[in-house]
């Protein structure tokens, strides 16, 4: 199954993490990121104290994955597991229910270290290649 690493598992990914390098070197299937995290990360570099540097790291390391993006059919998950999870009053953070909604979307796996933010998404399959709890 393709897999979509969260932003956490790309920080680690970029701060050369052991445990998180070999989970992908192990990795027989096709590895994304989302459009979402690529944001998040971009706000980090930018928001950092030598952007420039962290600006360029970020470019070369994002070569390695294509991003997948929002499109209709994301847009219409997000919004019918958003407009469930609060019928049920269960807060997902939106961008989390984003990588969530783009990853069921696309048929991936969500890889990250952030289990719980992603737990209420009942349809959606989580490795944790952070700690390797999952």
């Amino acid at each position: 199954m393709p897999v979509l690493i969260d932003t956490d598992v790309a920080i680690n990914l970029m701060r050369h993490s052991p445990y998180t390098l070999d989970r992908l070197a192990q990795c027989q299937d096709a590895v994304f990121i989302s459009s979402i995290s690529v944001s998040e990360l971009y706000f980090g570099a930018y928001n950092s104290e030598r952007p420039e540097k962290n600006v360029a790291l970020l470019q070369a390391f994002l070569r390695n994955f294509q991003a997948l993006t929002i499109t209709e059919g994301v847009a219409h998950l997000f919004g019918k597991l958003k407009a469930s999870l609060k019928k049920q009053s269960v807060q997902v953070a939106s961008f989390d229910l984003m990588i969530g909604s783009i990853a069921l979307e696309n048929g991936c796996m969500v890889a990250t270290g952030n289990i719980r933010h992603f737990r209420h998404i009942k349809e959606l399959q989580l490795s944790d290649w952070i700690r390797g709890t999952i």
